[in-house]
């Protein structure tokens, strides 16, 4: 049996609205963008979907070359399901 190499792991980030949470995300998120980051490291940080990789990468520019902040999105963002591989016994009275 070929064991793989990729190590896979997700983030998922809580908190009230104006907490910071794209910030933080588009903050790391962008950095890990960056060439120097990409020449010098193992890992490959990605989004989900392209959607995900443009709204994080434009909100760090914005922040890296303007200094503002990523903007309130129009619409409430989309729930995003995360897969779980455990199962939850039944209860038992």
């Amino acid at each position: 049996m070929q064991l793989s190499r990729v190590l896979e792991q997700h983030i998922a980030v809580f908190g009230e609205s104006g907490s910071g949470k794209t910030v933080l995300l588009s903050s790391f998120y962008g950095a890990t963008q960056e060439p120097q980051y990409l020449q010098n490291n193992l890992f490959d940080v990605v989004a989900d979907d392209i959607g995900q990789h443009t709204r994080l990468h434009q909100n760090y520019l914005g922040m890296k070359n303007s200094s503002r902040r990523p903007r309130k999105p129009a619409s409430p963002p989309r729930p995003t399901p995360f897969p779980s591989s455990c199962e939850t016994p039944p209860m038992q009275r």
